[in-house]
């Protein structure tokens, strides 16, 4: 008899710490959770920035002039609707592009692509590089690993055709 009751007793007693317990699992779960969440949506917004980047090289390297090509971008699927880059404040003020004329050995800031005096086409001639950067600054999603933005940047090379 005696020994039932102190197994009674120690169950009993068990049952505060297994709710603490609890409490502590599942508070470590949503925060993986957030960072989960949070992760992603970084990735998301570098994946979105890198294809941004890619797509205004390319189309300058076609040949299109900056505004041409910027408009097109601004336009683009990544910053209107899926991407919602542009809520942001993403705008055509936060890319650069200059060209190499070394064989893309070195971008100077002084050689900016820039529309050519017809202003059908940009200043650059064929075969020579162009670099496109872009800047932009992440906003957290949760605001459970800090506040404010991280700021952004995405790079692509392409040869003038």
């Amino acid at each position: 008899m005696k020994q039932r009751i102190l197994f009674q007793r120690s169950r009993r007693s068990t049952r505060g710490s297994v709710l603490v317990e609890t409490v502590f699992g599942v508070v470590i779960l949503i925060t993986f959770a957030f960072g989960i969440v949070e992760l992603g949506w970084y990735y998301h917004d570098a994946h979105a920035l890198n294809t941004l980047a890619r797509d205004y090289a390319r189309d300058l390297s076609a040949g299109m002039t900056t505004s041409q090509a910027s408009t097109e971008i601004m336009n683009s699927n990544q910053v209107t609707t899926t991407g919602k880059l542009l809520q942001n404040g993403l705008t055509s003020s936060n890319f650069a592009a200059y060209y190499s004329t070394d064989g893309g050995v070195t971008f100077p800031a002084s050689q900016t692509v820039a529309n050519d005096t017809s202003g059908a086409k940009n200043n650059v001639t064929m075969g020579n590089m162009i670099m496109v950067t872009i800047t932009y600054s992440h906003s957290r999603m949760t605001g459970l690993f800090g506040t404010g933005t991280v700021p952004m940047q995405a790079s692509a090379i392409m040869l003038r055709q």
